[in-house]
């Protein structure tokens, strides 16, 4: 049992204490307290620290793992991701030895080798540098002989990864595929606004994902929000109802693209801020003197 605590006071440590075990008599399971960890902000005093991992009983760390995605108070570096690395060079020390083709080592990539990232990924800010290195692998990989030694790339990475339609091999790079996985999250993010998680996140950064921005200090789960958001507001369209909401310059609700990336010689400072709401009139209809 992992649990992460920001701030937190003996009252309260102790009601969750009680939680708990109410939980455990209603499901029939028990707490591992041995195996129990818990971690603090930097803002939590120590003797605060002492006095509710006395009153739970659960081990203070400064990292940990949680479904196999590290969770630390430090910044996460690429060495921090060697594991995935290991895997991926276990699983082709194994296949080295067998004789495989072409199709067959493209197979094994696609389906095995660059699927094996995607849930860290998802849920956690990889270095593009691991992301490099691990295509890095599966290109050697493609490309070397059966007997080990290297030969030429005959065609580049660049071409296998893209779709069949368009010439390629039609295998996903996980550095293409990063704002797509997330995207699910932002999605999740939007349509929950009674959640947990989407109440606390939008009590300090806002709900607005698609056009969310970045602060020099900002939480890892709102930056992969953003991230997400920024690959779903390609896809997503708006469908004008009341419009209050969408934003006339920002917001994609004409054609493919928002109007402020519009090819056009008009100056559209004006239109910042104004919501598509302004624009029409109390029937529905335009209202022509403001377009």
């Amino acid at each position: 049992m992992s649990i992460g605590f920001f701030s937190c006071i003996c009252g309260l440590s102790k009601e969750f204490e009680d939680y708990c075990g109410g939980l455990c008599k209603w499901t029939g399971q028990r707490v591992n307290v041995s195996k129990s960890q818990m971690m603090f902000g930097k803002v939590v005093r120590y003797s605060m620290k002492k006095k509710i991992a006395k009153a739970l009983g659960f081990k203070v760390v400064k990292e940990m793992k949680y479904l196999g995605v590290k969770m630390s108070l430090n910044r996460i570096k690429m060495a921090d991701f060697q594991e995935i690395l290991s895997n991926v060079m276990d699983k082709l020390n194994a296949w080295s030895k067998k004789s495989l083709s072409l199709g067959g080592k493209l197979i094994l990539i696609d389906s095995s080798l660059l699927s094996m990232p995607n849930f860290l990924i998802t849920h956690s800010m990889v270095p593009k540098r691991v992301l490099h290195e691990l295509e890095k692998l599966c290109r050697s990989f493609l490309w070397h002989k059966n007997d080990g030694t290297n030969d030429m790339h005959y065609v580049a990475w660049g071409d296998i990864c893209k779709p069949r339609c368009f010439g390629g091999l039609g295998v996903h790079s996980p550095l293409d595929r990063v704002g797509s996985l997330r995207s699910k999250l932002a999605w999740n993010f939007i349509q929950k606004p009674q959640a947990l998680f989407h109440r606390a996140m939008a009590a300090r950064y806002g709900n607005d994902v698609m056009n969310g921005a970045q602060r020099k200090i900002t939480s890892t789960a709102w930056r992969i929000l953003v991230d997400g958001g920024k690959c779903l507001r390609m896809a997503v369209r708006w469908r004008v109802g009341k419009s209050d909401k969408i934003n006339v310059l920002n917001d994609t609700w004409l054609l493919d693209r928002c109007i402020n990336r519009w090819p056009t010689f008009i100056d559209c400072n004006s239109l910042d801020g104004v919501y598509v709401q302004q624009l029409l009139l109390s029937n529905g209809k335009w209202d022509c003197t403001k377009l």
